[in-house]
């Protein structure tokens, strides 16, 4: 597994649950298509750059191309939205998770509670920090057929399309 070193910056906030102290991580306004995803069930971080990720192209090329030659046509908003939630599929697991673009609620790491109070218990900092890489060495095996397949089955789970057989 690659990591990567990135400056970000750092709230700290207490757990409504079992009031430990908890890191949410943020990239910089300025980090334009770089994302940190939640892993593990949103208590980790892992890093992606969209931008120079070419499966991401890849990807988001084979879901236009199977709706286009089914004749599905969707605004580039749902088309886009889709792309976001199911691109994990492309993605290698990470210590034993799952890479899930579509969890976006964190979690307290020592009791797994959503809840969170509000105010800071420290001032905001930038930190440089160690995140796992995300990459795509099971999807790059796989062959075209066996990747468009991959796709046409999340088209039926999340958009309930039928391709037939």
């Amino acid at each position: 597994m690659n990591m990567i070193n990135i400056r970000a910056r750092k709230e700290v906030v207490q757990c409504s649950g079992c009031k430990n102290p908890k890191n949410f991580i943020y990239l910089s306004d300025f980090s334009y298509g770089q994302r940190l995803i939640l892993i593990n069930e949103g208590m980790e971080y892992a890093y992606i750059n969209l931008i120079e990720d070419k499966i991401y192209d890849e990807y988001e090329e084979s879901a236009k191309i199977i709706l286009q030659e089914n004749s599905i046509e969707l605004v580039n908003d749902v088309i886009n939205a889709f792309i976001n939630e199911t691109f994990g599929i492309t993605c290698d697991e990470i210590n034993g998770h799952k890479v899930d673009f579509a969890q976006v609620q964190e979690k307290c790491f020592y009791c797994g509670s959503t809840e969170f109070d509000r105010n800071m218990i420290e001032p905001e900092s930038l930190v440089e920090i160690d995140v796992p890489l995300i990459s795509h060495e099971k999807w790059n095996i796989l062959n075209r057929e066996e990747k468009e397949e991959l796709v046409k089955t999340e088209l039926k789970l999340k958009m309930k399309f039928d391709f037939g057989k």
